[in-house]
């Protein structure tokens, strides 16, 4: 399925769907977009896990802590759960793994300098070959290529589907993206007010005020996602 087919802006192929799997192509945008989304369905996208335990009985031969773990066990207790991300601990990641792959045919010659023996036998071909041209081995290196498809496979623990990870992830990078332009856009405020000897010309406005160029949660909204 095509998701914004159109020549401009982000573009999404989905292949394949299942519970807790989304498999998908993500092309216009560059390697730095493509890997920040992977970090940010990573370790930003907040979710609820189990942060204190309270055990209100045990007489069982193990600790507590011990038996916390021993899950199959039937047990009294108070769980409290927290929303948090995992960038502060890995019982909040939403995602189990993340594959992520370009350039299947080594058109950009990662692995010159990255193996033993053999390029071609320690670096296999692997599906993602048949959804790009095969290049020409005769043809001159072009310095100047980047890569275009990003492949990515986002298999989830089960507490959020997988296409909500994806929009979430894009949603939490979005809003770091505007904080970064608000903050910019005070810095530019100060040093313009600091150079006119301490007056400003935008009419009493706030440093994130639309007046000013720039409000908080806009500008990004409608990016191409």
């Amino acid at each position: 399925m095509e998701i914004d087919a159109s020549d401009a802006g982000p573009r999404v192929t989905i292949r394949q769907t299942e519970r807790d799997r989304v498999d998908f192509i993500l092309r216009g945008v560059d390697l730095l977009l493509a890997n920040s989304l992977r970090r940010t369905m990573l370790a930003e996208v907040p979710t609820l896990a189990i942060d204190l335990v309270e055990i209100d009985a045990n007489t069982s031969v193990l600790a507590d802590e011990l038996l916390l773990h021993r899950l199959g066990l039937e047990l009294r207790l108070t769980c409290i759960a927290k929303k948090g991300i995992a960038k502060e601990h890995a019982k909040w990641s939403p995602c189990s793994a993340i594959g992520f792959e370009y350039d299947p045919w080594n058109k950009l010659k990662h692995t010159d300098f990255w193996h033993e023996v053999d390029a071609e036998a320690e670096w296999p071909k692997l599906a993602n070959c048949e959804w790009e041209e095969a290049p020409d081995p005769d043809a001159p290196f072009d310095y100047s290529a980047v890569p275009g498809n990003f492949y990515m496979d986002v298999e989830t623990v089960g507490n959020l589907p997988p296409d909500e990870v994806v929009v979430r992830g894009i949603e939490t990078l979005q809003l770091k993206l505007a904080g970064i332009a608000v903050e910019l856009n005070k810095d530019s405020v100060e040093a313009n007010s600091t150079a006119a000897g301490g007056f400003t010309t935008y009419g009493g406005a706030g440093a994130d005020s639309p007046a000013n160029g720039y409000a908080y949660g806009e500008g990004f909204g409608n990016s191409g996602w």
